[in-house]
């Protein structure tokens, strides 16, 4: 029977922490990006629809 060594990965976490705190930041962004220009289209369509 294999035995599997943990080595390095609890140094590993906190990169891996960084890394879900930046891409979970840039979802964020884009989301909040894409809310404020469905919401500027909205406008103008009614805008021009009367």
């Amino acid at each position: 029977m294999a035995t599997h060594k943990k080595t390095g990965s609890a140094a590993a976490l906190p990169a891996q922490s960084d890394l879900f705190a930046t891409v979970s930041g840039l979802i964020e962004e884009a989301r909040r990006a894409l809310a404020q220009q469905a919401n500027s289209a909205t406008v103008f369509l009614f805008w021009r629809i009367g």
